[in-house]
């Protein structure tokens, strides 16, 4: 023990029995089943510092994660406990540059030198985009894009691409493609991200580099290992084989990440690879209150795939949790922001995220915020209107409205892929210039000289046949059915669906989204230029540089993070459990346990939205609620009503108010009630005042009167 620095005593005293089990466990196989808010990185840190305190080498200790910042966060975390003067420290990293340390040393034995380079993802896209020009492969058909991401999944689930052969034309592309760029690869002595793991994998079949990991290391930890994939939970039992000091902590109940090529099964087969493994289940949770647990439990419970365990918390019981039937989405988000407002007035706009299933989910909630000039932050995904395929569709309506626009033009000719580089569109403009000629004038007349080469020409020639049916087809159609028409004549749609990934399928999403905004527009005269000014003006919004923000964010985005006040929007069949996860039984138990994980970042305060109906590609469609909701007790709930007074049961609220009564305020003087919120002494009447706008009240406290103003002195106004 190093003199002045935490004992080994101290280390453990504000641990709780199950958490000091797992710390003290110093041998063998561990599994720590670690639930949502239980103090797993806590758990962690002092396992790496018990070891460290007993007199276990700090260089045979390896611990492994999945991002940078959470390595060095159990870095500092560490010396933190031990203090900074002791001598050496533990190996703490991503997966990655650990694969990358053993290359460094061992890549020769595979034919490396060890000065290989690292490609990143824009590098690979730019090799795939090399090789698809050099094979003639059509763009269009085949994108760049989405050859290189089936390359990645098919080498992620330990396939060989070529493999892939005899599958028809998609399949014997993949082949070709990745032929050619394994063998540039190893040309250039170049690797990917997928070989700073795959590669160290092969490398352990090598007994030397496999005898040397395992003397090296001789206690391995991983954190987040129900995000681990096949090849990643390989390496670190192979590496654990001599010593069996392999401690694993994560959650199955956490697992949200198999189109990652994630595998919650490695928690599963834990036990069967090292049966003398010892589990210990971390159950008391830090952060929620217990009504909260209790609703996450009763939803996660009804997965077949799951080792069971059920959270419990010294807080509070706390309220109940919110359930709020809309009318539609934009009502929803009404809700969403109404509900922030009134609770702002105690805590800051930063307690507050609002959850959904994809990010197209964002927009409505983006414009009310917009409205009530209440700032926000999107996590994981650029605002609504600055997203590249929204900017791209509104770049399109720009050009039809206006064929001069140069800046609309330069982002939409080449875009989904045309064959028309930057040279042709720089001597397009260069003819305008010298010529003195606005751009669509220009572009017809510079195709009737030599300047432009044939195959770029007969792709412009297209392209100005496409905008000139667009401008026709834009005189005498609804607006959202001239925007899905764009969005399919253009291909802009159909380049999304042959990509076939989860960020293409993303980017479809928001187009739907993007239609369901036009139908607002589709009675206007000038129904596209004022949508054009809508976007460009939602785009432009001036937004606080301070750190005081409501935030938004997918699910997937929101694993790891904490509220005290979280709301959930779109609690319906088809969004959450989502459409394409409905097809299997482990989709579906995915989806239950996304929204386990976002029940479980509140802390305080939980509040669930689902709509009568929802606008969905320009249609009103009518989605059934969520199962999940189905699975939450009723004492764990507090409904509240649709703003147009429909309400669950159909019937006029305690206290004798309804919507569309006629009231009096001493203050703010005549108004609508439009919604009613709450009960008891809890009763909340929304009123729409004549004069100043709408306001949310305590109903005791409101000194509301029904009736309408017979003379001035009957309000203050």
């Amino acid at each position: 023990m190093k003199k002045g620095v935490l004992g080994v005593e101290e280390l453990l005293k504000d641990l709780n029995p199950p958490q000091r089990e797992a710390v003290t466990t110093p041998s063998g196989p561990l599994l720590i089943l670690a639930g949502a808010g239980s103090g797993k990185t806590r758990v962690i840190t002092h396992r790496i510092a018990y070891l460290m305190a007993s007199g276990e080498q700090p260089e045979r200790i390896l611990a492994l994660t999945f991002t940078n910042k959470a390595a060095q966060e159990m870095k500092e975390r560490v010396m933190d406990l031990l203090g900074q003067g002791w001598p050496g420290s533990p190996f703490l990293s991503t997966f990655h540059a650990f694969g990358l340390w053993v290359l460094r040393r061992f890549a020769h034995h595979i034919g490396y030198s060890l000065d290989f380079n690292i490609y990143d993802d824009s590098d690979q896209l730019v090799v795939v985009k090399q090789i698809v020009k050099e094979l003639k492969i059509e763009e269009k058909r085949f994108t760049p894009r989405s050859l290189l991401a089936t390359i990645s999944r098919t080498r992620a689930a330990q396939k060989d691409p070529e493999e892939l052969q005899g599958e028809g034309p998609w399949a014997e592309t993949v082949n070709q493609v990745y032929k050619r760029y394994r063998g540039f690869l190893r040309l250039n002595n170049a690797m990917d991200f997928d070989d700073l793991i795959l590669l160290p994998l092969r490398l352990l079949e090598e007994e030397s580099v496999r005898e040397f990991l395992q003397e090296r290391f001789h206690h391995i930890m991983v954190d987040e290992y129900q995000d681990t994939n096949t090849p990643q939970y390989q390496i670190v039992r192979i590496m654990a084989e001599k010593h069996r000091n392999l401690c694993v902590v994560g959650d199955d109940d956490q697992s949200i990440y198999s189109w990652r090529g994630a595998d919650v099964r490695n928690i599963f087969l834990f036990e069967r690879d090292f049966p003398e493994a010892k589990v210990v289940k971390l159950e008391e949770n830090y952060r929620s209150t217990q009504t909260i647990l209790g609703a996450a439990w009763h939803v996660i419970r009804e997965n077949t795939l799951r080792k069971e365990k059920r959270l419990f918390t010294a807080n509070s019981k706390g309220e109940k949790i919110t359930l709020y039937l809309a009318q539609d989405e934009k009502d929803e988000a009404r809700y969403v922001v109404s509900k922030v407002k009134e609770m702002s007035l105690w805590q800051p706009l930063s307690h507050f995220a609002v959850f959904y299933r994809t990010n197209a989910q964002s927009r409505p909630l983006e414009e009310a915020l917009n409205r009530e000039r209440m700032p926000y932050r999107v996590v994981g995904g650029l605002r609504f209107y600055d997203r590249k395929e929204i900017k791209d569709i509104i770049a399109y309506l720009r050009l039809v409205q206006n064929p001069d626009d140069i800046l609309a033009f330069r982002r939409v000719v080449n875009a989904p892929k045309r064959g028309i580089g930057d040279k042709t569109i720089e001597r397009i403009l260069t003819f305008c210039q010298w010529g003195d000629l606005p751009l669509w004038e220009g572009l017809k007349a510079v195709l009737e000289t030599d300047t432009i080469p044939s195959r770029p020409r007969a792709q412009l020639l297209s392209f100005i046949t496409l905008m000139e049916d667009l401008k026709e087809n834009s005189r005498d159609k609804p607006l959202s059915y001239f925007l899905d028409h764009l969005m399919r004549r253009t291909g802009y749609i159909q380049s999304l669906e042959e990509e076939d990934s989860i960020e293409a399928h993303g980017r479809i999403e928001n187009l739907r989204e993007l239609v369901n905004v036009a139908v607002e527009y589709d009675d206007l005269d000038n129904g596209l230029r004022e949508f054009i000014d809508r976007a460009s003006l939602t785009t432009s919004q001036d937004e606080r540089e301070d750190g005081n923000k409501v935030t938004l964010m997918t699910l997937h985005s929101a694993k790891g993070l904490e509220f005290p006040v979280v709301f959930m929007v779109g609690m319906e069949e088809g969004f959450l459990p989502h459409t394409l996860s409905l097809e299997s039984l482990a989709g579906l138990e995915e989806e239950r346990r996304l929204c386990y994980v976002g029940f479980t970042r509140a802390k305080e305060r939980l509040l669930l939205s689902y709509t009568k109906e929802r606008l969905y590609y320009g249609r009103h469609r009518v989605f059934a609620p969520s199962r999940f909701l189905h699975s939450i007790p009723q004492e764990l709930l507090v409904r509240e009503a649709v703003s147009w007074g429909i309400g669950l049961g159909g019937t006029p609220k305690e206290g004798g108010w309804k919507p569309g009564d006629r009231v009096i305020h001493p203050v703010f003087g005549p108004g609508m009630v439009k919604t009613l919120e709450g009960s008891g002494p809890n009763l909340k009447v929304r009123v729409r005042f004549d004069r100043v706008g709408e306001k949310l009240l305590v109903a005791r406290l409101a000194q509301l009167r029904k009736g309408t103003p017979k003379k001035s002195q009957d309000f203050l106004g």
